[in-house]
């Protein structure tokens, strides 16, 4: 607010009207003798823009006690950029007042004393207290300050401005923030249970929910693997059992002893192939002596007639019946001989049917072991797996329960943290409070001690420096108050409010330190180990499944290691039936080559 031109009348001494131009100045003296009516001038701009006088709350006092007995008070100034017109009137002798408030650039008009002053109070931003602590410095106080020390004029300056009102502001902030502190503090405790920046944990938990949902997926993956390697394990064992049902039943069909049966029935083929030999010799010899006789009973058929002819005939007959039993004798030698090859070459017959029944058993027994060899390195594969992430797991576990740890140390220490700094911060406060106490003593000693110097001077008569009207003849001028021991006290209050002040600070900075840096640092800790405890989980799971991780380690990898050992006892089963089928047969082989060459 700027004053631009203010005309009075009936005002204090001045009963003629008098107009003022503050045009274009910066900067403007009013100066004159004491009485000259200096002050008047700060009561018109008073008057006229809060209807009142400095020292009262009315305008009556202002009205001069020469003239018509009527104050009338015009102001014209500006605030930004409009320009404003107020103007009052008021009367001793009647009841009639003017009060007309004028927008020189709108031409908004506002009437009565209240609304005039409330429209000022926010056109200007002040209301009159705050305008005079802040714009108008009481008369006598400034003769005052010139007498006062830096330290004392900066008291007087807190009276004049109304700073004191800011201690028992700041007097009753700190009551409140006592009353308050426990449950803010309660409060504070409480919020941090909750998440810091929901939205940034709501898009974590999202994004967390997404790496749950393909560790979700990339289980159940591993559960149909694991269902497969079991159907696959299952295919092997039913393989295994197959042959081995096989097996009993090539041992059944094949005689006991087959070895020692085809050893003995190549002994038996060398021996009837030397009675073939014999047989065919003397076929061969029978022959001969057939054709023989043949050509000796032709010859007595043709020398029967003369008796020489007849005797030789009558000789060979007797000699030929003479061979005629031996001939019978080998000749059943021979058809039995005959009888027992043809019965040895159908036992070849099966043989050599045993065989190739045996061919198909051994390509069975050669795959059912790759099966199993294939299997068994399949579950010795997720053994090892899945002890290498059990140990994982393990370890992502231990981690995660040490910075759980450190969390639960650094919430135990910022807790502490906390409780002293309450207490620093009761203490700071109680002697805080005292020093406010013992600034409020001392600064009314002050006064007191200001007011004995401003008045030891005056006499009786003399016009008082507050309010300018002449002192009663039985003034006295008050006695200063000694300051020696107040200042002594206040000066101790001040000292240990600074030193519990500066320990509440260091109190709370070690609690913000807690709660900016080491609880955010370990939350994170956890929230990292809980993270790669979650991966490690569900990788474990993909090799171990369903089982309980609440068990030992060998509890865990109990499964896993029962399906590789069974995968192993497999291996071995299938192995022993290939030998012995491939050991069967490679002898049958032999032994049948052996026998097809003596007896063919």
């Amino acid at each position: 607010m700027r004053p631009q031109t203010l005309t009075f009348c009936g005002l204090g001494t001045y009963t003629a009207k008098q107009t003022i131009d503050f045009t274009d100045k910066r900067f403007i003296a009013i100066v004159g003798d004491t009485g000259a009516g200096k002050s008047t001038i700060l009561e018109a701009i008073c008057c006229a823009l809060y209807n009142r006088c400095t020292y009262a709350a009315t305008a009556s006092p202002l009205v001069a006690d020469g003239g018509d007995g009527t104050l009338a008070v015009e102001l014209t100034f500006t605030v930004g950029s409009r320009r404003w017109q107020v103007s009052r009137s008021v009367s001793r002798h009647t009841a009639t007042s003017v009060h007309r408030l004028t927008c020189l650039d709108t031409g908004a008009l506002t009437t009565g004393a209240r609304q005039v002053t409330a429209e000022i109070r926010r056109i200007v931003g002040l209301d009159c207290d705050t305008f005079l602590r802040a714009v108008v410095l009481p008369q006598g106080r400034f003769q005052e300050l010139l007498r006062m020390s830096d330290r004392d004029r900066g008291k007087v300056l807190d009276s004049v401005l109304g700073l004191e009102q800011l201690g028992q502001v700041r007097e009753h902030a700190r009551t409140l923030q006592a009353r308050l502190k426990d449950r803010l503090n309660e409060y504070q405790l409480h919020r941090r249970r909750f998440l810091d920046d929901p939205a940034a944990a709501l898009a974590a938990a999202a994004e967390q929910h997404s790496v749950q949902q393909q560790g979700l997926e990339h289980l159940q993956n591993a559960r149909a693997a694991i269902a497969d390697a079991r159907a696959e394990q299952r295919r092997t064992a039913g393989a295994v059992s197959t042959l081995t049902q096989l097996k009993e039943s090539l041992a059944a069909a094949v005689p006991a002893g087959a070895a020692d049966q085809l050893h003995a029935l190549a002994s038996q083929a060398q021996t009837l192939n030397g009675q073939r030999a014999d047989i065919n010799q003397l076929t061969h010899q029978l022959q001969i002596e057939q054709d023989l006789l043949q050509g000796q009973l032709t010859q007595a058929e043709q020398y029967g007639g003369n008796v020489a002819g007849t005797a030789t005939t009558i000789s060979t007959l007797k000699y030929l019946a003479e061979q005629l039993p031996q001939q019978r004798k080998r000749h059943r030698q021979l058809t039995e001989n005959a009888e027992a090859l043809a019965v040895e070459q159908l036992r070849l017959q099966d043989v050599q049917q045993s065989l190739a029944d045996l061919e198909p058993a051994v390509a069975a027994a050669n795959k059912t072991h790759a099966d199993a060899e294939t299997a068994f390195k399949r579950a010795q594969g997720r053994q090892h797996k899945a002890v290498e992430r059990l140990r994982i797991w393990r370890g992502a576990a231990a981690d995660l329960e040490k910075a759980r740890a450190e969390l639960a140390t650094t919430e135990e220490a910022l807790g502490t943290a906390i409780a002293k700094a309450r207490e620093a911060a009761g203490i700071a406060e109680k002697t805080e409070h005292n020093r406010s106490e013992s600034e409020q003593t001392h600064r009314a000693l002050l006064k007191a001690n200001a007011a004995a110097h401003a008045a030891a001077d005056l006499e009786p008569g003399a016009a008082c420096l507050i309010c300018t009207r002449p002192l009663p003849a039985d003034f006295t001028a008050p006695i200063a108050p000694d300051l020696t021991a107040a200042d002594d006290a206040h000066k101790k209050a001040r000292v240990r409010a600074e030193k519990t002040g500066r320990a509440a600070a260091v109190a709370a900075a070690r609690v913000e330190t807690l709660e900016r840096d080491n609880l955010p640092a370990a939350q994170q800790s956890v929230t990292t180990a809980e993270s790669l405890l979650s991966e490690a989980l569900i990788s474990l799971q993909e090799v171990v499944g369903d089982a309980d991780l609440s068990g030992t380690d060998e509890q865990i990898l109990k499964l896993v290691t029962d399906d590789a050992a069974k995968a192993q006892q497999d291996v071995e089963r299938a192995g022993k039936i290939r030998d012995d089928t491939r050991d069967t047969a490679t002898a049958a082989r032999t032994e049948f080559v052996t026998l097809s060459e003596t007896v063919g």
